[in-house]
């Protein structure tokens, strides 16, 4: 592990996690632009219909019934901005390293909206310590916590992408 939490290693990883992440935010952003609506679950209803008076007379339950039940699927559509402003983060939170440049960072994860800003700031922060620190001992302690923090924004963002998925219907099979 030693030779993998190097400074240039550790500015690899933030890079290369913080261009993901740029890109899964973008996806979303672009479906709250465009409107996307997804089935965000459905509403089941069962209609069974009566027989008229005159076939109880000349049917068998056994005979038809299947024909005078039936159950169907209504999916429940929500768009995608809606579903993104109403979750809420329940990870692991954030760990608040030591700052150095002033940068006032707030690091409560907690919506969509503080995962925004944090995909937006945190890796101009750790950028400034792979431009102007050198390697030692404290600063690649800060690039982990700025590196752990990047992987809890990707579980998150793990969470919102979920929410853009139509669901599937398990429960009465029925094909879309």
């Amino acid at each position: 592990m030693a030779g993998d939490d190097t400074f240039e290693n550790l500015g690899k990883k933030i890079r290369a996690l913080a261009k993901v992440n740029e890109e899964i935010i973008q996806i979303l952003e672009s479906q709250i632009r465009n409107n996307t609506q997804v089935i965000a679950g459905y509403d089941y209803q069962l209609n069974y219909s009566l027989p008229q008076n005159s076939d109880i007379a000349t049917t068998s339950v056994a005979d038809n019934s299947a024909e005078k039940f039936g159950f169907s699927a209504i999916p429940n559509r929500q768009y995608v901005k809606n579903l993104l402003h109403e979750w809420k983060y329940s990870g692991e939170a954030l760990e608040k390293p030591d700052d150095i440049f002033n940068d006032k960072i707030d690091y409560n994860l907690k919506s969509y909206h503080n995962v925004k800003e944090l995909i937006f700031f945190l890796p101009k922060v750790a950028e400034k310590f792979l431009t102007i620190a050198r390697e030692c001992p404290k600063v690649c302690k800060i690039l982990r916590i700025f590196l752990s923090n990047l992987e809890r924004l990707q579980v998150a963002l793990g969470e919102l992408n979920a929410l853009t998925v139509d669901k599937d219907d398990d429960i009465s099979n029925d094909e879309k």
